[in-house]
């Protein structure tokens, strides 16, 4: 049944989203649904669901794992400690298993299991990690250890946990808050804190650090991470790593007084060409260290990466500044970019457009990219956005599509942000670059359907592309120009609709960029013209090929061809209108990728178009390609042809 309220509430959404479009110096990035209980049983449960994360393969597998305290019964006895439950997608979030245990000692351990997170190395490896104080195996004892779990079937099953820190059988000391990151190539690194005295660290806390070659089956020694760990005081805590074209940087934050700047916490970093072989020299990435008070706390660093630029984010208490310049003592998201592969790292920045006025608190950012020039941040937040929302705690969300010069103004990440009741927080962001999916934990009840107890909620996008393209010098252009072309045809009846996009005479495009459409790769193709706003690319028109399929006559969709590229043919031009691509590897001036759509499904823009326009096409392996066109040769409302420049 539909009720008045929900109604009401989601006109109110679509308003108050409006609003805070209209705000925005551009609005970028994935726009998601309004959220829906993650794990199925949120309607009958009782225990509390807590601290999500989410990864995906990107060939169609989506894993969200979190803490609960639910007992559940039957099969699935689980007690009242604290586990790890685990839940998967296949269908890009929309649906989602009923919750299982990961720590397949769920049934007979009694000790806790607390902040787990994971990842894939996007073939076929899962690892999943966590701090735990159960005594596993009856040898790790019960101080707190982390413990990991593998996965090769997306989750489906997990390995029996056991500690990954290799001194658990003689260490005394607390191993907490891990984070994980593979580069894909076979080399795991999982970093944490612990106040073990490792290598001479002392019993401060410092960052601990192992590395993995074999998919988590084995892991080398604890290290310290931080080169300072065997001289420092302070505690360092918080860690967060990635990892994006070969180079790996940590960061955390530490009461160090390093230099002198206090013993208030600050943000610090490192980073690594092979982490097999160490980490570099401790850096300070918060440029206002030495001015801040012993009360500003910067804490709970994020970091993310495309391989040119970094962007560290984190929460703070910190001013700013003096008088008019202070963004005042309430905690906001601050952060910092580094261009020059992490060495050096620029003037801290609030990146919550809102905080100077604001009043509410912003904590525990997450930051990612797709890779592709769109950079998105979601954290906690208490503000009531200048009542856009209520005083209860929401998630946040802010998106930049210039490698964080500027950002968007925040607003809520959940549609229903803007009415719901219960806190929100601890959200977990991941994307395949065509699909992004958010998960956190909530006590909203949903309009009285799940309960008030905390459960998992998850939103996905719904766009294939983003509001404006992505930034200049990231995609392939051609090499010739005005040898490309495109074409659209918009008549009545809708089956009259076509679509052609030659990217003719391209630039150096290796057929591993193509990727494997046979079986994984899809490919998106977007278009912007500057109609909406004047000098502003904004999107127009957007559509998919997905990989692998069955086409006419139960025939592949997609063939190789003939070792160079791939062809596909779909006369149906289902689902989205695409009814043929010609995809070719070559030199400077030999790449070619063609793109033909029609029919009913395709959904031409209305015509004519405002130029330059600009069309990109990216795959789901990272690679994209474009071409601008402002060289008009028909455009006369129902037709459009136009040659690149």
């Amino acid at each position: 049944m539909v009720t008045w309220t929900r109604v009401a509430q989601a006109v109110l959404s679509v308003i108050v989203l409006s609003m805070w479009a209209a705000g925005e110096a551009a609005a970028v990035g994935p726009i998601f649904v309004e959220s829906s209980a993650l794990n199925t049983n949120a309607s009958s449960d009782s225990g509390t669901d807590f601290t999500p994360a989410v990864a995906t393969d990107d060939m169609g597998n989506w894993v969200a794992i979190w803490r609960s305290d639910e007992e559940f019964s039957g099969t699935l006895n689980l007690g009242t400690d604290e586990d790890l439950l685990v839940s998967r997608s296949t269908d890009d979030g929309g649906t989602w298993s009923a919750p299982a245990a990961l720590n397949t000692n769920g049934g007979s351990d009694s000790g806790g299991d607390f902040a787990p997170t994971l990842a894939s190395d996007k073939a076929g490896n899962w690892v999943a990690v966590w701090d735990s104080d159960e005594n596993v195996g009856g040898t790790a004892g019960t101080d707190f250890d982390i413990l990991v779990s593998l996965s090769s079937d997306a989750g489906v099953t997990w390995s029996a946990p056991v500690p990954l820190n290799t001194n658990a059988t003689t260490d005394s000391g607390s191993d907490m808050e891990p984070a994980i990151a593979t580069d894909g190539a076979g080399t795991w690194v999982v970093g944490w804190h612990s106040n073990e005295n490792v290598g001479g660290a002392g019993i401060d806390f410092d960052i601990l650090y192992a590395v993995s070659q074999d998919n988590g089956a084995s892991w080398t020694a604890p290290s310290p991470l931080n080169s300072t760990a065997t001289t420092d005081t302070g505690n360092d805590d918080n860690v967060d790593i990635a990892v994006a074209a070969g180079l790996w940087i940590a960061s955390w934050g530490s009461a160090e007084n390093t230099g002198g700047i206090g013993t208030d916490f600050d943000i610090f970093g490192s980073r690594t060409l092979d982490p097999t072989s160490g980490w570099g020299a401790v850096q300070i990435v918060n440029s206002n260290a030495s001015r801040n008070g012993a009360n500003d706390g910067d804490r709970f660093p994020s970091v993310a990466g495309d391989g040119s630029t970094w962007i560290i984010a984190w929460q703070s208490g910190d001013k700013l500044g003096t008088g008019g310049a202070s963004i005042g003592t309430d905690e906001d998201i601050l952060y910092s970019t580094s261009a020059d592969l992490g060495g050096t790292w620029a003037t801290v920045q609030p990146l919550n457009t809102n905080a100077k006025p604001d009043s509410g608190e912003d904590r525990r950012p997450r930051i990612i990219t797709d890779g592709l020039g769109e950079w998105i941040a979601v954290w906690d937040s208490d503000d009531t956005l200048s009542g856009a929302v209520g005083s209860d705690g929401d998630i946040l969300i802010a998106r930049s599509s210039n490698d964080g010069a500027t950002w968007s103004n925040p607003g809520p990440l959940d549609p229903a942000g803007t009415s719901d009741v219960g806190n929100d927080s601890n959200a977990a962001v991941a994307t395949d670059v065509t699909k992004w999916v958010a998960v956190w934990n909530s006590t909203d009840d949903k309009i009285a359907t799940i309960g008030t107890d905390a459960d998992i909620l998850v939103s996905t996008s719904d766009t294939l592309c983003a509001a404006v393209p992505i930034g200049s010098g990231v995609c392939r252009e051609p090499f010739v120009p005005n040898k490309s072309r495109l074409i659209f045809v918009n008549k009545d009846p809708d089956k009259r609709d076509k679509l052609t996009f030659k990217w003719n005479k391209g630039d150096d495009t290796s057929l591993a960029a193509l990727g494997d459409p046979i079986t994984a790769t899809d490919y998106i193709v977007c278009i912007y013209d500057q109609s909406i706003v004047p000098s502003q690319f904004n999107k127009i028109f957007e559509s998919q090929i997905e990989s692998g399929g069955t086409c006419k006559n139960g025939k592949p969709c997609w063939k190789d061809f003939r070792g160079k590229g791939f062809n596909y043919r779909n006369p149906e031009a289902t689902p989205f209108g695409m009814k043929a691509a010609n995809l070719r590897s070559g030199v400077p001036g030999k790449a070619k990728v063609i793109l033909r759509g029609k029919g009913d499904l395709l959904g031409p823009p209305q015509l004519p178009l405002t130029e330059p326009v600009l069309v990109q096409v990216k795959n789901t392996e990272g690679e994209c390609w474009e071409a601008t066109f402002s060289i008009p040769i028909k455009d006369d409302g129902q037709i459009f042809k136009s040659k690149d420049n």
